[in-house]
């Protein structure tokens, strides 16, 4: 439909209005005002109500329903509150009950209509951003327009709104929620640090605290919403204000506490288990218990009210990741210190949460989108459910396990497919499925393990979370998620002599013992998730253990290796398999065992690959592959690698519609290349085409030096020059050097830039004998090299503190750290140099004997006609296809490719090269 057939279709509505006279308009109920009018009006303009996933009608809130959720790819839009023609669409009541729902739900746009006014909110402003009258439809047709599906399909509507200043940069609920629960979080740290010092709480008591405390808070905000209790937290701060704001709020709020327990008997607020947050001894005062109360209800700056019930469990996840990704730093010495403080009567410390991606990073936290979590669950537990139809003892008995749950994503979203396929079993809606219909699938079905307390409450939370429909007892879920370390098991004889006598903080965990029902049953029938992603410079002390404990064991690979091969160990014969997880597995070198290990025991159903697409808030070259633990000769793998150009939220329609096959034999140990039958063919031919670059160099590829400290030891011509003028021996320690930005392809444009080389074993004047005797060592390179240990010596604290726990060997403060010592001589030599990342062919030719950092590698025993070769196109392709990918169509260059794999295309024969 044009947009001319659309506004012809609209003033028809219009006419159709105007011709009713004001006792029929009066007499016309909500629902003949959705059918007659306001239906049609958006189909006009495009929106198909045959279709659900595109107009969803009555979606649920928890105060009854909101009309209509518009939806593009599946994802909401906007949403519709419909009222009849004779309502007042400028009441409060009714602006608020629209803002609330499309801002709980995390969608920019809430539209108030009874056709003969239109009123459009953005949901974090009160005032609306179009307000359009019936019979100003026609002169103002691009206005409504903007509603169309075309506009919102284009970004026309919200981009209309940026430039009349009507949608700021949006603030998801998730991150306003985390905002003000940061801030309740650091007042408490201090409350609890300034008041309760006599009680000697250690910092982590102090964090078990507050977590506990939000969990409850939140959720009692959950039952309240849902309508299982009624508004408790308000109702106990209208019972104290009256009373004049006195007594303890915080005592006021544990015997809440206590009701809540014995209403549904769970370990959340079970009085037994005395936790921290229990301790009556503890004071807080009432103004921050107040205002963390009041926060959870109202939202800053805006008329809309947080709903707990319309809050999504994976926003709720994203809170909490977020809130696993800080940490509280306590002042060191805070007794002592407010002690002092006190009594010169200038008050106590404050205590500040920094908020550190940093801890994020050493742990490989990355909160998974709910685009991925929803279509790896329904890769494995949604096909395993289609497969196994008609066989009620597989379907009532799957177990399914994430290995790395963090705050439970992906085993909330298992969970609600196993309610989905019971509601439909039991032929009624997933929302009206009862709490004893709910609890059992839970028990049953879900287990997750992760490294991190904290993370494994937050699970047990959302998982209760997810049951919650009666005032009625929860089930103890300690059962089913727990906390251990899920690649750390062995005897304690073996587990102390890796981690010595403190072992057990490493939260070692028996999977034969822990899990012992379904262990003895032959394990799980799903294993899904998103490991973290640990790099092998962070992982030595448990390097001794894998090493024995893992077929994929490699020195250099990252900690999600080792998550496939522990999730395959745990997998029922026929069982699915499926992460997400870095693609580097597919080409590095590290991944090469466990490409072996994946070939020859699974049948690899799918392969996506992301690239750099930003899946994650950080660059991780994503990737998700579905496996089956049961083998195939013949199975043909569906792989597909994402075109950058395609918006990430479009995942899933782009993905069921693309995408080609290949035979698993072709995903070899020696890389995995996600490309067509044509492609591979192309690639294999150029493979047998010549010879290793390996053989014809004899394996002379080289890193460049790594200084350690290069604001001393790399310098530029005015130092190097003044440095030989006050003495001239010291031109023997310099070497023109080489950076990345010198390489231009074919040749190097020398930067004027030098290296103080000075490796650790330097034979000073061939005296060999001072070798290893620091001080002797020293005192003969300050004579042999004056100037050039004067200029060093301005560095010597910052050289003194580099790391040399690394490499092992104990290096002189004035020399470099990793000093390509054992090659050095070959960089005199004629040689190839090429950068260790490329966006396209730039391989240069050094006659001139230079030095170069690490960002560059370089080739000793070649020419200037393989340099021909290499920045050929053919080449730069062959290369595409076995590097890794990085960003931007940047491809990392390993010594791996050139030792084995890359091979020359041959050149002929009469030029005499090989």
């Amino acid at each position: 439909m044009t947009k001319e057939e659309a506004k012809l279709k609209v003033n028809a509505l219009v006419m159709k209005l105007s011709s009713l006279d004001e006792h029929k308009i009066k007499v016309l109920n909500e629902a003949a005002t959705k059918q007659g009018y306001i239906q049609p009006l958006f189909e006009s303009i495009g929106w198909d109500f045959t279709n659900t996933d595109e107009v969803s009608p009555e979606d649920n809130t928890s105060n009854g329903r909101v009309d209509y959720a518009f939806k593009l790819h599946g994802v909401s839009q906007f949403y519709v509150e419909a009222k009849s023609l004779k309502e007042d669409v400028n009441d409060p009541k009714y602006i608020k009950q629209a803002i609330s729902y499309a801002y709980n739900k995390g969608v920019t746009w809430a539209i108030l209509t009874n056709f003969h006014s239109l009123r459009v909110f953005n949901a974090q402003k009160t005032e609306p951003f179009l307000s359009l009258d019936y019979k100003s439809f026609d002169i103002n047709f691009e206005k409504l327009w903007l509603l169309s599906r075309d506009s919102l399909a284009t970004g026309l509507l919200n981009q209309e709104a940026v430039d009349w200043g009507a949608l700021p940069t949006p603030i998801p609920v998730e991150k306003r929620l985390f905002a003000q629960m940061r801030i309740w979080r650091e007042q408490l740290f201090n409350q609890i640090f300034r008041y309760n010092e006599k009680l000697g709480l250690k910092p982590e008591q102090v964090d078990d605290f507050i977590q506990k405390l939000f969990n409850r808070l939140i959720f009692i905000r959950t039952a309240e919403d849902r309508g299982i209790e009624e508004k408790g937290l308000l109702a106990l701060l209208h019972q104290w204000k009256p009373a004049g704001s006195k007594g303890d709020l915080l005592d006021a709020l544990r015997l809440l506490f206590k009701e809540y327990d014995g209403y549904y008997d769970s370990e959340l607020f079970d009085q037994k288990l005395h936790h921290v947050l229990d301790n009556s001894e503890i004071f807080i005062e009432n103004e921050v218990i107040e205002n963390i109360l009041v926060g959870l209800y109202d939202i800053p700056g805006s008329m809309a009210n947080y709903n707990f019930n319309d809050i999504d469990a994976d926003v709720l996840g994203a809170v909490y990741e977020q809130y696993l990704g800080h940490v509280a730093e306590v002042m060191k010495q805070r007794a002592k210190e407010a002690q002092i403080k006190m009594e010169l009567g200038v008050g106590v410390p404050s205590y500040s949460l920094n908020a550190k991606k940093e801890r994020r990073k050493e742990h490989g936290i990355y909160y998974t989108p709910k685009f991925i979590t929803d279509y790896i669950v329904r890769e494995t537990i949604g096909r395993y459910l289609l497969e196994n139809a008609g066989l009620p003892d597989k379907l009532h008995n799957i177990k399914i396990l994430d290995p790395a749950c963090g705050s439970g994503s992906f085993l909330i979203r298992a969970y609600d497919e196993l309610l989905k396929y019971y509601a439909r079993e039991l032929k009624k809606p997933v929302d009206k499925l009862d709490q004893s219909e709910r609890l059992p699938i839970l028990t049953n079905s879900i287990f997750g393990v992760d490294l991190d307390k904290q993370a494994i409450e937050i699970t047990r939370l959302n998982l209760l979370l997810r049951s919650l429909a009666h005032r009625e007892p929860l089930p103890f879920l300690g059962n089913n998620i727990k906390q251990g370390n899920s690649l750390v098991s062995g005897t304690d004889a073996e587990l102390e002599q890796c981690f010595g006598a403190d072992w057990q903080n490493q939260h070692p965990f028996d999977w034969q013992d822990e899990f012992s029902g379904v262990m003895a049953k032959g394990g799980f029938d799903v294993v899904i998730g998103n490991p973290p992603y640990i790099r092998q410079e962070q992982l030595s002390v448990f390097k001794p253990l894998w090493q024995k404990s893992f077929e994929c064991y490699d020195g250099a690979a990252d900690i999600y290796v080792y998550f496939f091969e522990r999730g395959l160990q745990l997998l029922k014969e026929g069982g699915y398999l499926a992460y997400i997880s870095p693609n580097k597995y597919f080409r590095s070198g590290y991944g090469k065992r466990l490409r072996e290990y994946l070939s020859a025991k699974t049948t690899i159903e799918q392969i996506i690959d992301f690239g750099d697409a930003p899946v994650f808030d950080a660059v991780t070259y994503p990737s998700i592959i579905v496996l089956r633990k049961i083998l195939s000769d013949k199975n043909k793998t569906r792989i597909f690698t994402w075109n950058p150009n395609e918006p990430i939220e479009k995942f899933s329609a782009v993905v069921s519609s693309s995408g080609s096959t290949i035979s698993q034999k072709e995903l070899t140990a020696n890389g995995w290349h996600l490309e067509s039958s044509g492609n591979l063919n192309l690639l294999e031919k150029l493979s047998k085409a010549g010879k290793p670059l390996g053989e014809y160099v004899g394996d002379k590829f080289y890193r460049g030096v790594t200084t350690g400290f290069n604001e001393a030891f790399v310098v530029d011509r005015a130092v190097r020059d003044r440095l030989i003028m006050e003495d001239p021996t010291s031109s023997e320690l310099f070497k023109p050097l080489l950076r990345g930005r010198d390489i231009k392809r074919w040749t190097c444009n020398f930067g004027e830039q030098y290296l103080l080389f000075i490796p650790w074993h330097f034979p000073l004047h061939n005296d060999s004998n001072i070798i290893g005797a620091s001080e002797l060592a020293e005192k003969a390179f300050q004579q042999n090299y004056p100037a050039i240990y004067n200029y060093l010596l301005t560095f010597k604290t910052k050289l003194a503190a580099r790391n040399k726990d690394e490499t092992g060997i104990r290096y002189e403060w004035y020399a470099l750290q990793r000093c390509a010592a054992t090659y050095w001589q070959e960089f005199a030599k004629p040689k190839i140099i090429l950068g260790r990342f490329m966006n396209k062919a730039t391989f240069a030719f050094d006659k001139n004997g230079y030095f170069h950092n690490d960002a560059l590698y370089m080739i000793t025993g070649a020419n200037e006609y393989v340099v021909g070769v290499l920045n050929s196109s053919v080449s730069w392709w062959f290369l595409s296809q076995i590097c890794t990918d990085l960003q931007n169509g940047y491809l990392h260059l390993e010594k791996i490719f050139f030792k084995y794999q890359f091979l020359l295309i041959r050149i002929r024969e009469k030029l005499g090269i090989w």
